[in-house]
């Protein structure tokens, strides 16, 4: 594998291996470029319906970081009871929706760039996560009402990057052939 600064691998049945990004490497644990040859051709990329469809995705995304982003300030500042562990419980939860909701917003990133390990990867993971939201949110009694208005609105940029992502125009572009 070559890295950015490396020339790119030549193997003899591939021909030349393209570099993966820096955010490609970044998320290298969800190995999103082991097929890095499928990815759309760029000619589907112009299309001016799907240019449109992955910007929605990326701005329901963008919202969703930065309400979650403004959610772990609100938690660190907002006082509370006297009770601390509560405090460290919404810190917590705060934190793990920003860290999902900067993985989401990188696959929408690379799925504009037409990778498809990345298309399916922020449809399960935005699908899922949306869920799991729903769920803690009921389950976990306890939050002060400014948190719990801030986590209705990050369920809402939630709710709506995993509608985006299943965006018919997306869909139909990564079911076409790459050989086509």
């Amino acid at each position: 594998m070559s890295y950015p600064g490396q020339p790119p691998v030549r193997t003899p049945d591939q021909g030349a291996r393209r570099v993966p990004s820096h955010l490609e490497i970044l998320i290298n644990p969800l190995f999103l470029f082991r097929s890095a040859g499928r990815r759309l051709p760029a000619r589907l990329l112009s299309d001016p319906k799907l240019k449109s469809a992955f910007r929605r995705l990326r701005i329901w995304a963008l919202g969703y970081v930065l309400s979650s982003v403004l959610l772990v300030a609100a938690a660190v500042t907002i006082p509370l009871s006297d009770d601390d562990g509560g405090r460290i419980g919404i810190v917590l939860r705060s934190a793990g929706m920003a860290v999902v909701a900067l993985v989401i917003f990188g696959l929408a990133t690379m799925t504009q760039h037409g990778s498809r390990n990345a298309f399916r990867y922020i449809r399960v993971l935005a699908c899922l996560e949306s869920i799991g939201f729903v769920v803690v949110s009921l389950v976990i009694p306890g939050d002060p009402t400014e948190i719990k208005i801030a986590k209705a609105v990050i369920g809402v940029l939630a709710i709506g990057t995993a509608v985006a992502s299943l965006s018919p125009t997306i869909g139909r572009a990564f079911k076409v052939p790459t050989d086509q």
